[in-house]
C-alpha cells in the first residue's frame, strides 16, 4: 500500500471517528427540555383526571342532599365509608353533618388525592336568583375556605355544593402556566347546584 493510500485510509477512519458520540452530545442538550415536557404532560394528565374524579365525587355526594338521604342520616352513628378519614368524635365517629358529608366526597377521591387538602362548602338559598357567598379573588377564581354545611336543609331548598382541592405543582419549570394560586399551587374545583326534591310528605316545589 502506498503512502497516499495509507493517508487516504487514515482520513476515512478519522472522519468516521469524528461523528461518534455526536448523537449523545446532541441528546444531552435537548434532554432537560424533553424530560420537563414529558413530566409536565404527565402531571397535566393526572390533574385533569383528578378534576374529573372530584367532579364525579361531588355529583354523587350532592345527590345524597338532593334526595334527602343526607338529611335523614344520623351522622354520629354513620359508618366511615371506604377510603374516608372519619370524624373527630369518639372512636373516629363523625362529630357533625359537615364532617360526614365531606367524608362522602373524600371517599370518592382518596385513591388519587390527599383529603387533607380538600375543602367542601355547602350553602342553601330560597331560589336560584339569590346570591351565594362568592369566596373569589380579584380574578374571579374560587378561594378554598373553611368547610361549611348548613344547620338545616329541607325539601325544595336551592343548594350549592362546592369542593376545592389545592394541588401542589411538582414538575419544575411548569409553574408559570400551571400555577393559578398565590401559594404556588393549582386549584382544582368541582361544583353542583340543584333544588332538593320534595322528599317529605305534602311538600311541593
Amino acid at each position: 500500500m502506498t503512502l497516499r493510500q495509507r493517508l487516504s485510509a487514515l482520513r476515512r477512519r478519522m472522519r468516521a471517528n469524528a461523528t461518534r458520540g455526536s448523537a449523545a452530545i446532541e441528546f444531552a442538550f435537548v434532554a432537560p427540555a424533553f424530560f420537563v415536557l414529558l413530566l409536565g404532560i404527565m402531571e397535566v394528565g393526572i390533574m385533569f383526571f383528578a378534576q374529573f374524579t372530584m367532579q364525579n365525587s361531588v355529583m354523587t355526594a350532592a345527590r345524597l342532599i338532593r334526595t334527602g338521604t343526607a338529611q335523614a342520616t344520623a351522622f354520629a352513628s354513620a359508618p366511615k365509608c371506604s377510603g374516608g378519614v372519619g370524624g373527630t368524635g369518639p372512636g373516629g365517629a363523625y362529630a357533625s353533618s359537615q364532617q360526614w358529608f365531606k367524608d362522602q366526597i373524600c371517599c370518592g377521591i382518596s385513591g388519587l388525592l390527599d383529603c387533607t387538602n380538600l375543602h367542601v362548602d355547602v350553602e342553601k338559598s330560597n331560589g336560584f336568583g339569590s346570591t351565594f357567598t362568592s369566596n373569589t379573588d380579584s380574578n374571579g377564581l374560587y378561594i378554598p375556605v373553611t368547610d361549611n354545611y348548613p344547620a338545616t336543609l329541607a325539601a325544595c331548598d336551592v343548594v350549592l355544593v362546592r369542593a376545592s382541592y389545592t394541588w401542589k405543582v411538582q414538575t419544575p419549570g411548569t409553574t408559570w402556566f400551571l400555577v393559578n394560586m398565590a401559594n404556588g399551587a393549582h386549584l382544582i374545583s368541582a361544583t353542583s347546584a340543584f333544588r332538593t326534591e320534595p322528599y317529605t310528605a305534602g311538600s311541593f316545589c
